[in-house]
């Protein structure tokens, strides 16, 4: 026994039961205090009436068993105000749920406490969600035979609130889902419909209204009419779940719901009547429990107790007691109940009966039953001789064998009640399960059936079989071999009955979810060649694409009509100046086929409306598998595949027999010298298997799964879609913004189908298909096409956006530009002319900049912070440009005035300035001194700089006129310059020749270029002939004479020159030009550079008398060089 610590000693106190039934016979007057009696006097208590009894059952009233006096008696110390059924004009309170059921109710279910319905029924004590109670529903009215019977009447029936009887895996969906749905779909709520109370006729009636919250505490759902129009401070109405019925839920199924909640209530009630009906019958009429077995009973639980438990004993021997006692009490209201008077004498209690199994007629059975020989001796021998195991021993041991099994024959090798998985589960997890299962059931098998039997028979049968027996043929035909072979075909029956038993029970386990079609059901009725929302998206596109074409059609007709026009001269544009600008005209409107907006053409299957509507509506099915259909690169597939899951299932029956392959019989254990075969004892075929039945099973369960693929694999075009190669493409055909918004709005139209393709989960009778990863991939990649494209728009806008706002403001600073000239006047005007037809243009291409931001808006982009302060800027450029322009055409008056005028004084200044250059011009025909030749070349210097500066004051000038339309003014700065040329160029080859002619003779003789020397001699003698021909004047006539003739001294020696400067003359060379002038090559050509020059040549030796000689030893030297090179 355990033991317990007493409340008052350290040391338990243990108590005998012959000690314990000592005390209990003692009266209480005896027992010492501190010692609870355990039981109580059964002879005195009979004797007791049930006031005065010590033992009361329970505060709750009971019913005397006549029905005709339903007037209510307490039993015990329970209080005796208790009232009897109610009348028509008692207020009944609802139940609230701090009620326990069955704590105040009488047998007829409907009695209270008059202190309990007075509370209740008070004012203060209203309570309701709404703290408005509406007033009940009136109930129809009875027939006489139904007024009064409890379960039927209203006003004895229907206390226990109908929502406790609610079965919440009937449920479609959690609670929360469904105002989720209400969301998800844009609506105020989720449509449903529910009952309503005028308030003015009484009258109650379903109609419909939105669900708006859920309140997880009462269980409730707030309501709103749809067609009821809301007071101030309403705040809806909270009802319960089975008083709702949303729009798509399936309503036969709702109803079935609540008819079987409004069932088992009845039920529930109907039983707690007879409860309290049977707990009520006097205790007079049934027999105590002996006291011999109340003891006998105790001595079953222990020998002896610890004393503080005796309490604890006491109590439960009072609830045996009366668990007795009300077991009688039952058996003899059964036995009454069967006489049909006594059932039309309870009928107002309307109490459940008991079914009866019918019994087996036997009449009616036909046949003949083989019987044994009636020679009993030949019969016994020949039992005795072939049916040797009924053998005490053998019997004994076969016996325990068959026995032993039960621990084994409830099992299965599957798992069929999936207990402590969330269903529906994951593939894994069930394959784990059954996996799991079947191991540990072969493992026991194994283990323990095989191996036990295999230790029982060595016990039981050691001594009477000899299981060393060595002589195979001696053990084949021995009686051993036959019990054996017996021993191992009743193990293998036995474990052939586990396998079919668990092929049938896993086969009914599937059968549950098993596609169960209407009995009208009409698969040609329920076909659909496409999914209407597919239809319709396709009719839409093949409208686009037609209104494509006939824009394309009358594009080309117009160009056409315009090509016409120009051969015929009808159409005449305005020439405007080069620089305005024009709009650009869009040869054809850029109608871009679309990728997203005509989908490739694809094999269509078909569907079936039972499957779409299971797709697009909650049910009440519970299936077993979850898959998800996810996004796998490309294509949309399930994880786990329909072909793991088919997989999976029928692997549970390859397990059946893979398990169990290794369990073996009895026999090559047993005899270890006989080389016996291990005996098999899988004996089920696999041709037994239910194969076409599960085959059928899996493909009907797979229609609905396939047909959910299917519709969404018609978005697979999306997930082969590469965005950055798409945008481009779809960049380089120059897309209109009217390409744009067909594009934007194929891919809003598209994300909308994706999310109203299908529900979240798709519950089919099997496989629950969760579509939320599908979704979200495609709604992901639909976004982010959306978003690329977006943000091409607004980079295209933001574009467009600056191009304007530089434009805007090139031109206005252009017509705000100061004046400080004439031609900036006359641009100013130019510009100024140009601003309103800028202004069109530009405000034209803005508003398509308008148009892009609109688009955006409507598809919630949020343009970047430097686009919206640049479109804001742009916006505000054509009022400054406005108030610019208005003040241009006065500053324009103002300026041409005042630069006229300052015309005016230029043109008379510039002609002092002529009139001098002319007299200076005169003067140079008298210059003549050889002495100042220097000064003379730097006159004509400054004289030809102010010519030409007069030369561009007059074209400005004249130019200036011409702005001012007046006519140019004369100056003959032509006849002034030609007159001055001939002095300009004298002097200047004067001054070239006395410097180049020094320099060349001073200078080193091997820096002169000989092509550069002999150019400008050559110019300079044709120039000088030339003057001395044109010039008049005696002075210096005989100076460009006298340099003429130096000039042509100075020709001799460019041959000369070009000889000796060729770069392939060597040493060699000039020493043998030396020998020519008899000198020696060093005097001729000395070391120092400063010395050889061309003076040093031309003074010292006579060179120009060997010239000829000189040049062929040059053209010698040429063509050794050459070869060298070579």
């Amino acid at each position: 026994p355990r033991r317990v610590p007493a409340s008052q000693s350290d040391q338990p106190v243990r108590v005998a039961i012959p000690k314990v039934l000592k005390e209990l016979s003692k009266t209480k007057s005896e027992r010492p205090k501190g010692r609870p009696s355990i039981h109580r006097d059964v002879n005195k208590d009979l004797t007791k009436s049930p006031q005065d009894s010590d033992i009361a059952r329970s505060p709750s009233p009971v019913l005397s068993p006549s029905p005709t006096n339903l007037s209510v008696t307490s039993k015990g110390t329970a209080p005796s105000i208790l009232t009897a059924l109610p009348t028509k004009h008692t207020k009944v309170k609802a139940k609230s749920h701090t009620e326990i059921i069955g704590c105040l109710y009488t047998p007829t279910a409907n009695i209270r406490s008059v202190i309990r319905n007075q509370k209740m029924s008070s004012p203060g004590f209203t309570k309701s969600y709404r703290n408005t109670q509406p007033p009940p529903v009136p109930e129809p009215e009875l027939s006489s035979d139904a007024k009064g019977v409890a379960g039927v009447d209203p006003l004895m029936s229907h206390f226990l609130p109908l929502e406790e009887f609610d079965n919440s895996e009937l449920e479609p969906c959690p609670p929360t889902s469904w105002i989720v749905m209400g969301k998800e779909r844009g609506k105020s709520g989720t449509p449903a419909k529910t009952t309503y109370r005028d308030q003015n006729t009484g009258e109650t009636q379903w109609r419909e209204c939105y669900v708006l919250d859920y309140n997880e505490e009462e269980h409730t759902f707030l309501v709103e009419w749809r067609d009821t129009p809301k007071k101030q401070g309403d705040k809806g109405k909270w009802v319960k779940r089975l008083n709702l019925l949303f729009d798509i839920e399936d309503e036969e199924q709702w109803r079935d719901r609540v008819r079987q909640a409004v069932e088992l209530r009845d039920q529930a009630e109907a039983q707690m009547r007879l409860h309290l009906y049977i707990d009520g019958m006097p205790d007079e009429h049934v027999t105590p429990i002996d006291e011999d077995q109340v003891d006998r009973i105790l001595a079953l639980v222990a020998d002896e107790f610890p004393l503080a438990h005796l309490h604890v004993i006491e109590k439960s021997i009072t609830e045996m007691r009366d668990m007795y006692s009300f077991g009688l009490k039952k058996a003899v209201f059964n036995y009454k109940f069967q006489d049909p008077e006594e059932g039309r004498r309870l009928v107002s209690l309307n109490l459940p009966r008991e079914e009866k199994e019918p019994e087996t007629e036997l009449n009616d059975l036909l046949g003949t039953v083989d019987t044994p020989s009636p020679n009993y001796p030949y019969s016994r021998k020949y039992i005795q001789e072939n049916l040797f195991f009924t053998h005490h021993l053998l019997y004994t041991t076969i016996f325990s064998i068959v026995g032993r099994w039960s621990q084994f024959a409830d099992s299965l090798l599957c798992d069929v009640e999936m207990e402590g998985i969330s269903m529906p589960c994951e593939l894994d997890t069930f394959k784990n399960r059954q996996s799991n299962t079947v191991s540990r059931a072969s493992e026991k098998l194994q283990d323990d059936w095989s191996v036990n039997t295999t230790a029982t028979i060595l016990n039981d049968l050691d001594d009477h079989f000899n299981f060393y027996e060595d002589d195979a043929e001696r053990y084949r035909n021995s009686r051993m071999c036959r019990f054996f072979r017996m021993i191992n075909l009743i193990m293998a029956y036995q474990l052939r009955t586990l396998i079919l038993k668990s092929i049938d029970a896993y086969t009914d386990f599937l059968t549950q979810f098993k596609v169960v079609l209407p009995a009208a059901y009409n698969e040609q009725d329920d076909w659909l060649e496409e999914e209407p929302s597919d239809k319709a998206e396709r009719v839409r596109k093949l409208a686009f694409l037609e209104v494509r074409e006939q824009k394309k059609a009358a594009l080309g007709a117009q160009k056409a009509a315009e090509a016409d026009d120009k051969k015929k001269g009808k159409k005449q544009r305005a020439e405007e100046d080069e620089e305005v600008e024009e709009p650009v005209e869009h040869s054809e409107v850029c109608l871009v086929k679309l990728s997203l907006a005509v989908d490739e053409e694809k094999e269509h299957k078909g569907f079936h409306k039972r499957i779409l509507r299971m797709c697009k509506e909650v049910n009440g099915n519970q299936p077993l598998f979850v898959i998800k259909l996810i996004a796998n690169a490309d294509s949309v597939i399930y994880d786990p595949l329909l072909e793991e899951v088919e997989d999976a299932v029928k692997s549970v029956y390859e397990g059946f027999f893979t398990e169990t392959q290794e369990i073996l019989g009895v026999g090559d254990k047993l005899f270890p010298l006989l080389n016996l075969r291990p005996f098999e004892l899988s004996s089920v075929s696999r041709s037994e298997l239910p194969v076409d039945l599960v085959h059928q099973l899996m493909i009907e369960n797979k229609k609905g799964p396939l047909q959910v693929l299917a519709l969404y694999e018609s978005f697979e075009y999306i997930l082969k879609i590469d965005i950055d190669s798409f945008v481009e493409e779809f960049e380089a055909t120059n897309p209109t913004l009217e390409d744009f918004a067909s594009q934007l709005d194929q891919l809003k139209v598209d994300q909308e189908r994706i999310q109203e393709r299908t529900l979240n989960e798709v519950c089919f009778e099997m496989i629950r298909v969760e579509c939320y990863d599908i979704k979200k991939s495609l709604t992901r990649k639909v976004q982010d096409i959306a978003r690329a494209l977006q943000e091409l728009l607004a980079k295209q806008a933001y574009e467009k956006c600056a191009q304007c706002d530089e434009d805007y403001a090139a031109t206005y600073e252009a017509i705000q530009a100061p004046v400080e000239t004439p031609e900036a006047l006359h641009q100013l005007k130019l510009e100024a002319d140009k601003v309103p037809l800028k202004v069109e243009n530009l405000q034209t291409v803005f508003q398509a900049v308008t148009d892009a931001h609109r688009l955006l808006a409507g598809h919630r982009f949020s343009i970047e912070d430097r686009d919206f302060d640049l479109y804001w800027k742009t916006l505000g450029w054509p009022q400054k440009v406005q108030q610019v322009l208005e003040d241009s055409e006065f500053r324009y008056k103002e300026n041409r005035h005042r630069f006229i005028n300052q015309l005016r004084e230029d043109t008379e200044e510039l002609t002092r300035e002529v009139q001098e250059l002319q007299t200076q011009v005169d003067k140079c025909s008298r210059w003549s001194a050889e002495n100042q030749l220097e000064e003379y070349f730097m006159q004509v210097q400054k004289l030809r700089a102010q010519i030409d500066e007069c030369g561009e004051k007059m074209q400005k000038y004249n130019s200036r006129e011409n702005l001012f339309n007046m006519p140019n003014t004369p100056w003959n700065l032509k006849e002034l310059s030609a007159s001055f040329e001939p002095y300009e160029q004298l002097w200047t080859i004067v001054n070239h020749v006395s410097s180049k002619f020094e320099l060349w003779n001073m200078r080193p003789f091997e820096n002169l270029q000989p092509d550069e020397v002999e150019m400008n001699v050559s110019q300079w003698g044709k120039t000088l002939n030339t003057l001395t021909r044109k010039l008049k004047d005696e002075g210096p006539l005989q100076i460009a004479t006298k340099f003429h003739e130096q000039v042509k001294a100075f020709q001799p020696l460019l041959p000369l020159i070009h000889a000796l400067r060729h770069p392939g003359l060597q040493q060699k060379h000039w020493k043998e030009i030396a020998q020519m002038v008899g000198t020696t090559d060093k005097e001729l050509k000395p070391p120092e550079q400063d010395k050889f020059t061309l003076r040093h040549l031309t003074t010292n030796f006579d060179l120009l008398s060997h010239l000829h000689a000189i040049e062929e030893v040059s053209d010698r030297a040429e063509k050794q060089h050459k070869l060298d090179k070579q």
